[in-house]
């Protein structure tokens, strides 16, 4: 899987215009950090891709095993100013579900493509390009 994502800034501000498969967003830093607090942070971006990865797999599961339920919540805290970095998840699933089933719900939700993503090393290749 390959997934590009343009990023775009001027000198003027830290908000970032981000483009992908022709969806626009924008990412910008608090006023704290010099930024002007329009948007989310890049690290608020990883928490929230965790969050929203984990409740979509869990969706699709539950649609196919037809197993019933209300909804789906995730909350993730963490922390990055230390590393290895703890990501504390916290799932909440609205329904009847037997033991079994939560500790399914368990697993399934640690099959999540970005909890993988995360969990293991990573090696960042930068290439530069003076325009």
């Amino acid at each position: 899987m390959s997934v590009e994502i343009k990023g775009n800034s001027t000198k003027e501000s830290y908000i970032t215009e981000l483009s992908t498969r022709g969806l626009n967003f924008i990412v910008d830093e608090p006023f704290d950090k010099g930024g002007k607090d329009t948007a989310v942070t890049p690290m608020e971006l990883i928490g929230g891709a965790l969050s929203s990865c984990t409740i979509i797999t869990l969706q699709m599961y539950f649609n196919h095993k037809e197993w019933a339920y209300d909804s789906v919540e995730v909350d993730v805290d963490f922390d990055y100013s230390s590393f290895p970095v703890t990501f504390k998840r916290i799932v909440r699933v609205k329904g009847t579900f037997d033991e079994k089933q939560a500790k399914r719900i368990n697993g399934i939700a640690n099959a999540c493509p970005v909890h993988k993503l995360l969990e293991k090393g990573h090696e960042i290749e930068t290439i530069v390009e003076l325009i």
